[in-house]
């Protein structure tokens, strides 16, 4: 069994659902309002929301990263990593390398904060 310290559970990326209310919340938007822009029911978006459906479809990332403005990689895997090679892109996206690229994203965040601690020394 895995256990994480609060540490390392607050510097661990969202999840879908997390990352979409928070977006949502940040544009001051309703689910509905959301549906509306995209063209989906308010439903779909509470799915989504609450965690039941846990991938969406690329034509719906494609959307809400439009609406959001932000990456459909952010949407997808909530981290934005900006602009790399395509198949490091498809690399990074591949389900079975989640477990891989959550540990690098933890390492990236602890080297951060050592470094920012050894600032203020």
């Amino acid at each position: 069994m895995l256990l994480l310290t609060k540490k390392e559970v607050i510097n661990l990326p969202l999840t879908l659902a997390q990352r979409l209310v928070k977006l949502r919340k940040e544009h001051n938007m309703t689910q509905q309002e959301v549906a509306d822009k995209i063209g989906v029911g308010q439903s779909l978006i509470w799915r989504w929301e609450s965690g039941e459906i846990k991938r969406l479809r690329q034509d719906k990332v494609q959307k809400l990263a439009n609406l959001y403005g932000v990456s459909e990689a952010y949407i997808a895997t909530g981290i934005d990593i900006g602009n790399l090679p395509e198949e490091v892109e498809e690399w990074i996206h591949r389900p079975e390398n989640r477990e891989k690229v959550i540990s690098f994203y933890k390492k990236c965040k602890l080297e951060e904060a050592a470094r920012k601690l050894n600032n203020i020394k």
